[in-house]
């Protein structure tokens, strides 16, 4: 919230070129090759909406739900697409109703919140609101940088990969697969239960 409210919006928006975020897409949120049109999609941070406004042109059902208020109404005016619906949420609620999602994903989001406890009850919430033979697209940032250890910064809690998944697994998750990058980013794919969808 405080940075949603000193940040320049089109700095904001300009800083993910468009090409980064479609690579982004294809690679990691449609990581299984699916239609998207007609699958149900909600990004979990979605910021000023800088991926939705692309995932809004693919699926024909998107929501993008944030923390900020301000961050909502910068993402409803980037995006401007009457099919994305928004939804104002807190770390431990979000207001949508449960098995709503084929796909959730989120991206360098989860690293902000500040402790374990909210980052089971921000889980459990993305666990509820997906679909039992849908799945989840989560990025983690083990690594902190010097910019981090910055006062004011966003040093807040940050498991490694064995952590991460085995928090997600006791919210209810299974691993399907998990990504991991040598800069201390990685992406776990979790889903409710098993189906056909997951061929890889």
């Amino acid at each position: 919230e405080r940075v949603s409210k000193t940040k320049v919006k089109q700095t904001s928006v300009s800083s993910y070129k468009e090409e980064n975020v479609v690579k982004f897409i294809n690679s990691s949120i449609n990581f299984f090759n699916k239609d998207l049109s007609e699958l149900k999609i909600m990004e979990f941070g979605c910021g000023v909406g800088r991926v939705l406004k692309h995932i809004s042109h693919m699926s024909n059902s998107c929501y993008g739900v944030d923390i900020s208020p301000n961050m909502i109404e910068y993402a409803k005016e980037y995006v401007d697409n009457e099919k994305v619906q928004f939804a104002l949420c807190t770390q431990s609620h979000i207001p949508l109703e449960d098995n709503l999602f084929d796909i959730i994903y989120s991206y360098h989001v989860l690293q902000h919140i500040p402790t374990k406890k909210n980052l089971i009850a921000s889980l459990s919430e993305i666990f509820r609101v997906q679909k039992s033979n849908g799945y989840s697209v989560l990025h983690f940032n083990k690594k902190i940088s010097e910019v981090d250890k910055k006062p004011g910064s966003f040093m807040w809690y940050r498991p490694n990969v064995e952590n991460a998944i085995k928090i997600c697994e006791d919210v209810g998750f299974f691993l399907i697969h998990k990504h991991v990058k040598p800069d201390g980013h990685f992406y776990l794919y979790l889903g409710k239960k098993w189906n056909e969808w997951y061929n890889i």
